[in-house]
């Protein structure tokens, strides 16, 4: 180090060194330098120390200087290799800033934020599986990427899907649609109405010539067949392209997730079969109600109204089991109708080959509805297995007997098995009352408890069950399940109006009231009993819901308190002697208090 020191002390042009680095600009003047242009620097010999240099000091001092230029070279072409990285990772950022701005500034259009969600989905799967090419992607590559639309292929499938999208973005009508609100139930029912006139007249149709009264009344079934067509597209096109679904725990509403999350799915198969254009061939054979009967392939219609009408049954009373028996009351009634058409079908094409028995109806003479109706008279009697008809005769009729018998087992085991828990539920809570009535009055009689006091019991017993219908007298043991933040609306919803009646909560703010909600303790006060006594300690402060009280001082009714009264609230201040009771507070009859410690 010191040698190093005296050398650069010794150098003749001090700026000799910072000129040469200065001139060498790139790795190939480097290459052209050599010792000897280093060792060619004039040194002043006229120092007193030591006037002869060394040569083999200066060649080290030279290889020192040849090596740390080589060292700043190279890094200085790396450090410009990182900054032009830096500088497109950077101007790509910015691009990607912008385009978001401009979408931003944009009126809101949800096939515009439908496409951008699924571009960036898309650029973060790329990401996570190319790191360094998503990084470093030309601008052609990002610009194709986010112009490309979600529907890729050009299969029959996916050119059908393209024209629905156009065909629906024109239209306007892409508000997303929520499955518990009463305006998608009423749609429902609409629909559900179309397929069950659908489900009905299309095998009547087909077994039963009652089209046959002339011209007019085939215009009639056409007319009623076509509105039930408008009702399935109009379904199809702008109800379940845009039923919203939860993703990730979020609402997708976005009209181009949600139109293709329907078609992706099996029923949008299925009702695109139900509206085959088969009518166009009611020009080649005349009217056939048989090219209509791709239109009963809807028939999650039908079960999406059972469902949507269980919910809202379910919002007004506590058990849906009524909705469920009529709605597989439905469906029995459906089977036997479609399996009277096959009978009268079949009846004909025996009669046709001859086949002349008790089995075959007759049809001569015999007036349409007549058909029908012994039909399925005929055949609800081999549903339900009651017997008494005309025992088969040849193979195909005891094959066809033979289906019935399985079917009615199948469908009345589940109309049967839903009866019952429908009376299992009815009887559960009550069962489970007398059970534990007689449980404790025998536990009573046991230990030899006066009268008196077994009919307070009795008494108490009787009215919890008539007036709230259960034995649990905390709400808390029934919601325990819920979140906290759904049991305090709850216990809002309940217990607001007894607050809204209580002075001393008016002018609380409503945060206040919701942490003071579920500390409420819910307390049943038979006739006569003491709420609290002169002279005791209070540890609780006391809320009137129902009922009225009586204040009594020395034996002296001074006052009385109903709904909304507040009294025992200094026992919560822990005041130095003022927590004990003034005064007899009695109930006069039933009453419902809240209590909070």
């Amino acid at each position: 180090m010191a040698k190093h020191t005296i050398l650069t002390k010794r150098i003749k042009r001090p700026h000799a060194y910072e000129n040469l680095i200065s001139s060498l600009d790139t790795e190939s003047d480097l290459n052209d330098l050599t010792l000897e242009n280093l060792t060619s620097l004039e040194f002043d010999q006229s120092i007193e120390e030591d006037q002869q240099i060394n040569k083999s000091v200066a060649r080290s001092y030279s290889n020192l200087i040849y090596e740390s230029l080589s060292y700043d070279i190279r890094r200085q072409s790396q450090v410009s290799s990182i900054s032009g990285q830096l500088r497109n990772l950077r101007r790509k950022f910015s691009d990607r800033t912008d385009a978001i701005k401009e979408i931003i500034h944009q009126p809101p259009d949800y096939e515009d934020n439908a496409t951008t969600a699924s571009v960036i989905v898309r650029e973060e799967k790329q990401q996570q599986q190319f790191p360094a090419r998503s990084i470093f992607a030309s601008d052609s590559e990002s610009h194709a990427s986010t112009t490309s639309l979600a529907i890729e292929g050009n299969g029959i499938k996916q050119r059908l899907q393209r024209i629905l999208f156009r065909c629906i973005r024109k239209s306007g009508f892409r508000k997303p649609v929520d499955t518990d609100s009463n305006a998608h139930l009423i749609w429902l029912t609409l629909v559900a109405m179309a397929y069950l006139y659908n489900f009905i007249s299309i095998p009547l149709r087909i077994a039963f010539p009652i089209w046959k009264n002339g011209e007019r009344n085939i215009w009639l079934w056409m007319l009623i067949d076509y509105l039930c067509d408008v009702l399935y597209l109009i379904d199809i096109f702008f109800v379940q392209t845009r039923i919203k679904y939860l993703e990730n725990g979020l609402w997708t509403t976005a009209f181009r997730l949600t139109a293709m999350k329907y078609f992706h799915s099996l029923r949008f198969v299925f009702d695109c079969l139900s509206l085959l254009p088969l009518d166009v061939l009611y020009f080649l054979f005349g009217f056939h109600a048989i090219f209509r009967l791709t239109r009963l392939l809807k028939i999650r219609s039908l079960t999406d109204f059972f469902r949507s009408c269980d919910r809202w049954v379910q919002s007004f009373f506590a058990s849906v089991r009524l909705v469920r028996i009529l709605a597989l009351l439905l469906y029995v009634i459906l089977s036997v109708h479609v399996y009277a058409c096959i009978y009268f079908l079949f009846s004909n094409y025996e009669r046709r080959n001859g086949v002349d028995n008790g089995w075959v109806y007759k049809i001569e003479n015999q007036p349409r509805m007549s058909a029908y109706s012994y039909s399925f008279y005929y055949c609800f009697k081999i549903a339900s297995t009651i017997g008494n008809i005309p025992s088969p005769e040849t193979g195909p009729e005891y094959v066809f007997v033979i289906t019935g018998y399985l079917l009615a087992l199948f469908i009345f085991a589940l109309l049967i098995g839903q009866i019952r828990d429908v009376f299992q539920s009815m009887n559960q809570r009550r069962s489970e009352y007398q059970n534990k009535v007689e449980q404790v009055m025998q536990y009573l009689t046991k230990f030899g408890i006066p009268k008196t006091v077994q009919d307070r019991v009795r008494n108490w017993f009787q009215y919890n069950w008539e007036d709230r219908n259960t034995l649990v007298e905390d709400d808390d043991t029934t919601l325990s399940f819920l979140p906290t933040t759904l049991q305090t609306e709850l216990a809002i919803s309940i217990h607001y109006d007894t607050l809204s009646k209580v002075q001393l909560f008016q002018d609380c703010e409503r945060s206040f009231l919701h942490s003071l909600v579920l500390k409420l303790k819910p307390a049943l006060f038979l006739p006569g009993d003491y709420i609290c006594k002169k002279g005791e300690i209070g540890r609780e402060m006391y809320i009137v819901n129902h009922g009225i009280l009586d204040v009594f001082i020395d034996d002296k009714r001074i006052a009385g308190l109903e709904d909304g009264a507040v009294f025992g609230e200094i026992s919560l201040l822990e005041v130095a002697g003022g927590n004990r009771r003034t005064a007899d507070v009695i109930s006069r009859g039933f009453s419902t208090l809240f209590t909070l410690h």
